[in-house]
């Protein structure tokens, strides 16, 4: 009897009184010139007429966008939108006739719409007036000779703030769950000289053993940050633009990962010795699955959810494709006996906004309604930008200190208006309070 107590002891689950666990959607990064769902095909046509201007090849994407023209015929009968990424490409896996050539070129077009995005990509810095000669760490002076704003890029303000490089928060306390391909999260930690990990990432023998993944010369630090205790853990559940994946054909048959430090080049793809390791917008992604190249990553966040103090969903909607969601909170939280809060950061969420109804219905179909009753459950209708940018929030939400514990100024901006605050936020309000330039 001792010895059954002793072994259910030691399969509890452990308590964790600051441990984040940040759920990355597309919002996230669409400050940063990145697609959500609803432009995607918009973003794929702009860079198809980019690619013909600078003589690059477009038969990945033009490929694409000849069969959302023959999608258009199903959408005659059902309701289906050939713009949508995720029902063209559900609709591409459900074609009988389906071949390899054509989920190639759906993941080289995906590949090569976000590679032209990151190259495009704008976004203002963020400033802060009238602050300190002396920047905190990571930010820089606008005039070094008379300075009077301490300015910083905004990607790197929102994870050095999240990952709490202010403060004394140790970087294994902060776990990035995302739904998200690009690279947008592992530049930003670069730029701290954060060290990160990508966790769950595996190949198969054919007798189903588990294969580290290999590295490319490229990525040999990431390889070192495998084993360094004190590093930000990285699940990315439909994959990333720096993984591929190849199959060794019987009677040996392995499936090997690899893993670059920046893009996969479209080249090497092209000659067909490896894959793109991504999982499309489709509604079978399969991605959870053993045996696939990405399920212990599922595994692995199912486990960081065990122990999630905090969970903090930034710029995520729940599409209908992702049904697989509320699965993973499911077995995440079952034994969890750390979680405080879970809170949605979505600019939907807004009082002013059409979808904020559809929205609320699709977190409450995951997370129970007395859970927002008890305030465990907490939508805030601001973007990643408004709500990073709020000092209250870093430390009653993240529970990060703030580089500026005093901003934003009172009486500028408010939460109950956030079209205002995000104005404000970018240097509105005749350029008083935060901003961009």
């Amino acid at each position: 009897m001792e010895q059954g107590i002793e072994e259910a002891e030691d399969k509890r689950v452990p308590f964790h009184n600051d441990h984040n666990v940040y759920i990355l959607g597309a919002g996230f990064s669409y400050e940063a010139g990145y697609p959500l769902i609803r432009n995607f095909m918009e973003k794929m046509r702009e860079t198809a007429i980019w690619q013909e201007k600078n003589s690059r090849g477009t038969k990945e994407i033009e490929a694409v966008l000849k069969f959302r023209l023959e999608a258009a015929a199903a959408s005659l009968r059902v309701q289906l939108d050939p713009d949508n990424v995720e029902d063209l490409f559900s609709l591409t896996a459900a074609t009988e006739n389906t071949s390899k050539i054509q989920n190639q070129n759906m993941l080289i077009a995906i590949a090569e719409t976000l590679e032209y995005c990151r190259i495009h990509s704008h976004f203002e810095p963020v400033i802060f007036p009238g602050t300190r000669t002396s920047p905190p760490k990571g930010f820089k002076s606008d005039d070094e000779e008379n300075p009077t704003n301490s300015i910083i890029d905004p990607y790197k303000f929102f994870i050095g703030l999240m990952t709490g490089v202010w403060g004394d928060t140790p970087f294994h306390d902060n776990t990035f769950i995302s739904f998200n391909y690009d690279l947008l999260l592992e530049e930003s930690l670069r730029e701290w000289n954060i060290p990160f990990r990508y966790e769950g990432l595996h190949g198969f023998e054919i007798s189903g053993a588990e294969t580290p993944p290999r590295y490319d010369d490229s990525a040999k630090s990431i390889e070192q940050n495998a084993v360094e205790k004190n590093s930000v853990s990285i699940l990315k559940l439909h994959g990333s633009l720096n993984w591929a994946a190849t199959v060794i054909p019987a009677p040996v048959r392995q499936i090997l990962v690899k893993i670059y430090s920046g893009q996969v080049p479209v080249d090497i793809l092209r000659s067909g010795e490896i894959d793109l390791l991504l999982a499309p917008p489709i509604w079978d992604k399969g991605t959870a699955r053993i045996g696939h190249p990405l399920s212990g990553i599922w595994s692995s966040a199912i486990k960081k959810l065990q122990t999630a103090t905090r969970i903090i969903v930034i710029g995520y909607s729940l599409p209908s494709a992702d049904a697989h969601f509320r699965y993973l909170m499911a077995a995440g939280l079952q034994h969890n006996i750390s979680l405080k809060e879970i809170v949605f950061v979505n600019p939907d969420l807004a009082e002013n906004r059409p979808q904020r109804e559809e929205l609320e219905t699709r977190i409450y179909s995951v997370f129970k309604n007395d859970l927002n009753q008890k305030g465990m459950v907490k939508p805030i209708g601001l973007s990643a930008r408004s709500f990073f940018l709020h000092a209250g929030y870093a430390g009653s939400i993240l529970n990060r200190k703030y580089p500026f514990p005093n901003y934003p100024p009172m009486g500028i901006g408010t939460l109950a208006d956030p079209d205002a605050w995000e104005a404000m936020s970018r240097g509105g309000s005749e350029g008083t309070g935060l901003g961009g330039i």
